[in-house]
């Protein structure tokens, strides 16, 4: 295991030692300046960044400074060292880095010492650099603690040493009521995994939500690595936010529900799908809604409002396959007739229902014009409608048989 050098020199001068020499918080006229100072000087009571770089307002001194640990083996090298001791050097002045950071008032420093193409390195290379994480941890740990810095890791965890994580998970724990400078080191990092990561942690998160309302079995999201041919045609970011931010705006759920009938939806609209592909050298983006309304003005008002926030964003709507709707009418005659044919034929009273859904009777109606004709809809028990596992209860046909005549009959008496 390496050795941590200790006994090096600290290349930067001495801060200053007492509170005494201090720039005063008074020689600050910027009200700005002067806050930025104390929010400093919480993090560590000696910050003075004037002091430290004058001519240079506080106000542009980094929140957080990131350092890529990336040249120390060529550092070494071209001194005639082996690699090994330009990650010593390294190693060593990150106590350096961070004094100088906290006595301008740097809230973190984030260094980004291991990514996952160094695992492609020699071995000995590798198990020199995770030794390191551990001589460094365990040498470094009380110097972080008496100086009240916090220390966070971030990266993968998967594939680290199990006396490298444990080392690291030492100081985390040991730093962890700290208040000062947060010193953050990225370990095994990489910008593929994060994006990975990313969208794995937000599946998982939209899977669960999903699975509370439909069920596991019905809730399933597939992540796929794209294809080399397709990424030419990979949205930018500012048209991914485009995209996104339509989505986000478009009406989704109950927009109205009918005043007559609890509980019964009027209006609804729903984001159902959204599908990519090429066009032309470009990425075609296509968002399908599925608007639903026993009224058509509502339907239309809905329409009008996708074409409204589409155009906001940059782009085109179209309307197609639509179907009219159907107002419930719970004082229609032929409904009257329907109940008491039930319950003579039936011994018992009806469940009078109306579903938020197209059915054929709002085109009948619309084709018919509007009052032309009085409708109810009813029939054999049917389960798994418009699915392959669409199924009718045999039973029930012949029970709806014979009251349709009845029905018939009775309306003829009208």
């Amino acid at each position: 295991m390496p050795a941590f050098p200790s006994d090096q020199p600290c290349s930067i001068p001495d801060p200053a030692q007492t509170e005494a020499e201090l720039t005063a918080l008074s020689s600050y006229s910027d009200p700005a300046e002067r806050a930025a100072v104390v929010r400093m000087r919480t993090l560590y009571h000696l910050a003075d960044p004037v002091r430290y770089l004058p001519g240079i307002s506080p106000l542009r001194i980094p929140r957080h400074v990131a350092i890529i640990m990336d040249g120390n083996g060529r550092w070494a090298q071209s001194r005639g060292l082996a690699r090994m001791a330009g990650h010593k050097a390294g190693a060593r002045l990150i106590r350096t880095s961070l004094e100088e950071c906290r006595r301008l008032g740097v809230e973190v420093l984030t260094l980004y010492s291991f990514s996952l193409e160094n695992w492609k390195r020699p071995a000995e290379e590798v198990n020199f650099l995770m030794d390191l994480y551990l001589a460094y941890m365990d040498h470094e740990r009380k110097h972080l603690v008496d100086t009240n810095c916090r220390f966070v890791q971030i990266g993968r965890r998967e594939g680290l040493p199990q006396f490298a994580l444990d080392a690291l998970d030492r100081t985390v724990e040991a730093t962890k009521n700290c208040t000062g400078t947060t010193l953050c080191l990225a370990v095994n990092y990489g910008a593929r995994a994060e994006i990975t990561d990313a969208v794995r942690s937000i599946a998982r998160d939209v899977q669960a939500e999903c699975a509370r309302y439909d069920g596991e079995e019905k809730c399933s999201i597939r992540i796929e690595a794209a294809k080399a041919q397709d990424v030419a045609a990979v949205a930018g970011a500012a048209d991914t936010s485009r995209v996104l931010t339509g989505i986000i705006g478009l009406p989704h759920g109950v927009l109205a529900v009918v005043p007559e009938i609890a509980g019964l939806v009027q209006t609804s609209n729903g984001t159902t799908t959204v599908q990519s592909e090429p066009a032309a050298g470009k990425l075609r983006v296509i968002v399908g809604c599925l608007s639903r309304s026993s009224s058509r003005p509502q339907l239309d008002a809905t329409a009008r409002q996708i074409r409204a926030i589409a155009a906001l964003a940059g782009a085109e709507a179209t309307t197609d396959n639509g179907y009219p709707g159907w107002s419930p009418n719970i004082k229609s005659p032929t409904l009257a007739a329907c109940r008491r044919v039930y319950e003579r034929v039936f011994g018992k009273a009806p469940r009078v229902t109306a579903i938020h859904a197209g059915l054929e009777c709002g085109i009948i109606g619309e084709r018919m014009g509007e009052g032309a004709m009085d409708m109810v809809s009813f029939g054999p028990n049917i389960k798994g409608a418009h699915s392959p596992d669409e199924r009718v209860e045999v039973a029930s046909v012949r029970r709806m048989y014979d009251y349709i005549v009845a029905v018939l009959g009775e309306l003829a008496k009208a």
